[in-house]
């Protein structure tokens, strides 16, 4: 399925058509994403808010993400993951800070280092709250020397 979706047949296809069109050479971005997913749903509000034209393909972990071809474009098989023209991203955070770095929406991420790092800490929050989590939970299976 995801082989007709991005394989390189296609991408030539379309590269060439829109050459011959004089139209530029960029194809449209893809989110590979499926909206249950709490990471997938920050890109896909991101490109509504901004309004960015892109191709959503639904994505269903782990039947559509443990492919050859999905494990090229998200190397941990993880969603969400986007195409930009040949160029993948995954991780939400990341697609989150890329998106806006290269569209200049200083609005959400700003260049200014302070208000950046601001900014960052609540993109990297979760791992805080994931180690809380399962320390929690297994810390006191796995080192129960350290549990007072």
């Amino acid at each position: 399925m995801l082989r007709s979706l991005v394989g390189s047949e296609m991408c030539i296809r379309d590269r060439y058509q829109r050459r011959v069109r004089g139209e530029p050479k960029t194809l449209m971005l893809v989110l590979y994403a499926v909206s249950g997913s709490q990471p997938s749903r920050a890109v896909i509000w991101l490109l509504k808010i901004k309004q960015l034209p892109h191709r959503f393909v639904r994505t269903i972990p782990p039947k559509d993400t443990s492919t050859t071809e999905y494990l090229q474009i998200s190397a941990t098989g993880s969603v969400p993951a986007i195409d930009d023209d040949g160029f993948h991203v995954w991780e939400s955070a990341a697609i989150l800070t890329y998106l806006c770095d290269k569209h200049g929406w200083e609005d959400l991420y700003p260049k200014e280092l302070r208000r950046r790092a601001q900014v960052d800490q609540w993109l990297h929050w979760h791992h805080l709250n994931t180690r809380q989590v399962q320390a929690a939970y297994c810390m006191p299976i796995m080192r129960p020397d350290l549990v007072q």
